[in-house]
C-alpha cells in the first residue's frame, strides 16, 4: 500500500501506512515505511526535496520568529531564532537560526523553552545554523517531537529539560534522526576547555523517548576558533579529538543526567539508537541519572571513540596523555544500578546494547572498558 502527501501542491508518494499522529506515540516508521531501529542517513532523515525547491517563510533578516500556535508549515526555509506560541507542525524545512552571533547564554535554532501549550512537531526538517556561535545548539527545551531530521552544525544536537515552573515532564520524542558534525570553539563562556559537544543531552525530565536515531560523533572548529590542546597537550580535556580522522566533537554521543531536580522514571526510553565514533564517551551515564530504560543499542567497534597513545604528535604538537575509548561509561554504579536494560540491583546486566559490528557484532557489551562498559565507581 501507498500514501500520498501534498507539499505545496507537489505530490509525494511513500510506501506503507501512513503515519499516525504523534501525539497518541504510534509514530512508528520513517518516511519510507521501514520502523525505526535501521540507521537514519540523508536517504531517511533531513528534507525530502532539495534545498532549492523550498521558498522563504520569511525574510533572511529575520533573528527570532514566532510559530502560531495551529501553522502547519511545509517545504520552507525558515530564518531566525525558532519559538512556538503553542502546538504547531513543521515539514521538509529548512531552519538556519539567526545571522546574529549568540553573546550570552545557551539557545537552540528551535528553541522550545518557554512555556506554552502543545507541541512542537517537526518531520524531515534540516536543522543548520546559519551562524554558528558558542551555545548556540540545532534544538533545546521541552515539548518537542523530531521525526527523521537531520541535525548538525550546533554545539551540541538535541537538549531536554523538563518543563518549566516546576513540573517533571520534559514531553521529548527524538525519532530516526541523523545527528552529527558539531561546531566546537575556545574559548567559551561555560567551559575553560572549550565547548562540551554532545549528540543528545537530557538533562532532566520524564515522557521522553529517543529512538532508532543515528549519532555520528564528527565536529569541526567554529570559524574563529582557537585550539585548547596546543596550550595544554598534557590534558585529556578540550578539543584533541578533533585531531583525529575525521575529527571528533569532544564531547559524548548520548549524556544523560539529572541537573534540573526532575527524577527520572521509566517513560524516560532511549532504544534501537546507533552510536559511531562516540568523541571522548559515546553514552555518558553520570552520578545522578537511574530509573529509566536503556536497551537495544547499538555501538560501533570499528568507528569507536577517540583514543591517544602518549606521544602522538599533531600539527606539531606531542599530546603527552593517553586516552582510551569509552563506549558506555557509568560514572557511578551504585548510583544508577536501575538502568532497566543495562543495570539491575547495583550490578550491570546487560543482553540488550550490542555491538554494531566487528568481530563480536550482536554480541552485548559488557565490563571492562575494553568489552564497552566502563564503572568509574
Amino acid at each position: 500500500m501507498a500514501w500520498i502527501m501534498i507539499w505545496d501542491g507537489t505530490a509525494l508518494v511513500y510506501p506503507g501506512q501512513p503515519p499516525m499522529p504523534p501525539a497518541q506515540s504510534t509514530q512508528t516508521h520513517n518516511r519510507l515505511g521501514e520502523p525505526w531501529g535501521g540507521v537514519p542517513t540523508n536517504s531517511t532523515a533531513g528534507l525530502i526535496t532539495s534545498e532549492a525547491a523550498l521558498t522563504a517563510y520569511n525574510a533572511e533578516s529575520t533573528q527570532d520568529v514566532t510559530i502560531p500556535s495551529g501553522a502547519e508549515i511545509s517545504s520552507k526555509i525558515i530564518y531566525g531564532k525558532i519559538q512556538f506560541a503553542g502546538s504547531a507542525t513543521l515539514r521538509n524545512c529548512l531552519l538556519v537560526g539567526p545571522s546574529n552571533p549568540l553573546l550570552s547564554g545557551n539557545e537552540g535554532v528551535v528553541n522550545c523553552t518557554n512555556t506554552r501549550t502543545g507541541q512542537a512537531r517537526l518531520f524531515d526538517c534540516e536543522i543548520r545554523p546559519r551562524t554558528e556561535s558558542i551555545g548556540r545548539n540545532c534544538l533545546l527545551g521541552d515539548q518537542y517531537e523530531l521525526y527523521g531530521c537531520w541535525l548538525h552544525g550546533g554545539e551540541d544536537g538535541a537538549g531536554i529539560y523538563p518543563r518549566p515552573a516546576g513540573t517533571t515532564v520534559a514531553d521529548v520524542v527524538v525519532a530516526g534522526c541523523l545527528i552529527e558534525d558539531s561546531a566546537y570553539a575556545y574559548p567559551d563562556r561555560d567551559h575553560s576547555d572549550g565547548s562540551h559537544c554532545d549528540g543528545i543531552q537530557i538533562q532532566g525530565g520524564t515522557n521522553i523517548h529517543i529512538i532508532g536515531n543515528a549519532i555520528w560523533m564528527t565536529g569541526h572548529y567554529m570559524a574563529g576558533s582557537g585550539k585548547f590542546y596546543t596550550a595544554n597537550p598534557s590534558s585529556s580535556n578540550g578539543d584533541w579529538t578533533l585531531t583525529k580522522t575525521p575529527p571528533q566533537a569532544p564531547g559524548s554521543g548520548i549524556i544523560i543526567h539529572n541537573s534540573v531536580s526532575a527524577p527520572f522514571n521509566e517513560t524516560v526510553i532511549i532504544e534501537k539508537n546507533h552510536i559511531f565514533y562516540g568523541g571522548k564517551m559515546a553514552v555518558q551515564i553520570q552520578s545522578t541519572a537511574n530509573n529509566f530504560i536503556f536497551r537495544d543499542n547499538k555501538l560501533s567497534a570499528l568507528y569507536p571513540p577517540a583514543s591517544n597513545v602518549n606521544g602522538t604528535v599533531h600539527e606539531g604538537t606531542t599530546l603527552a596523555f593517553t586516552y582510551n575509548p569509552y563506549w558506555i561509561r557509568i560514572f557511578n554504579l551504585a548510583a544508577s544500578g536501575n538502568i532497566n536494560g543495562l543495570t539491575s540491583g547495583g550490578a550491570v546486566s546487560n543482553t540488550t546494547n550490542t555491538w554494531a559490528d566487528g568481530g563480536n557484532a550482536g554480541n552485548p557489551l559488557t565490563t571492562p572498558r575494553a568489552s564497552g562498559i566502563h564503572i568509574d565507581a
